[in-house]
């Protein structure tokens, strides 16, 4: 299977990916460490969506993946204390029940203009950590990634990423880490300086 792009929803594909079974090389065109995912902040917040269907849903399971990921030491996964401001009266968030319940704040704790808000606990996600956590858990599962640009799906489909035997046989060596791989770029090889 081929995953196209090495940020955070690349890897997170490629690994759940690997977790069904699948063998999986990455293509991306550069490194987790310069993708924008690199740069993004990334709070568990379910912002622009409303109460639609499907996604309460969606955000518990996401809700309980990042907090369970909060309990594993260098995920970049920490659970931090939240209040939302309101410039108006408003109902309990529809995303509430994803968090276990949240705590109305009165005006009477909060600056104006503000008139209240919710006070919660969410997972935050710490990109600069947590890619090169995703990075490592994927290659050490045997995971492949292959560092050069796709201009399309097809090509990515047909094989442009090399042979599905010379994948398998990759994969079977064991790129256990990124640092000891070889890092493929333009055609041509380039190995990585090792890792003490």
């Amino acid at each position: 299977m081929v995953v196209v792009g090495g940020g955070v929803v690349g890897l997170s594909a490629a690994v759940r990916l690997q977790e069904t079974g699948r063998s999986v090389c990455v293509l991306t065109a550069d490194p987790p460490e310069r993708t924008t995912s690199h740069l993004a902040t990334a709070i568990w917040f379910p912002t622009g969506f409303g109460d639609q269907d499907g996604v309460l849903g969606w955000a518990r399971r996401a809700f309980e993946v990042f907090s369970a990921l909060a309990e594993v030491p260098g995920s970049g996964v920490v659970m931090r204390d939240s209040l939302m401001l309101l410039r108006s009266p408003a109902k309990t968030p529809w995303w509430a029940e994803a968090v276990g319940g949240v705590e109305r704040v009165g005006s009477e704790e909060v600056p104006p203009p503000y008139t209240g808000g919710y006070r919660f606990t969410v997972p935050l996600v710490e990109m600069p950590v947590h890619l090169p956590w995703l990075l490592e858990r994927f290659v050490s599962s045997g995971g492949v990634v292959e560092e050069r640009a796709v201009d399309s799906f097809r090509e990515a489909a047909a094989g442009g990423w090399k042979r599905w035997n010379n994948f398998r046989e990759a994969a079977a060596g064991g790129w256990k880490r990124w640092n000891n791989c070889e890092r493929k770029r333009g055609g041509k090889t380039e190995h990585s300086p090792r890792s003490a």
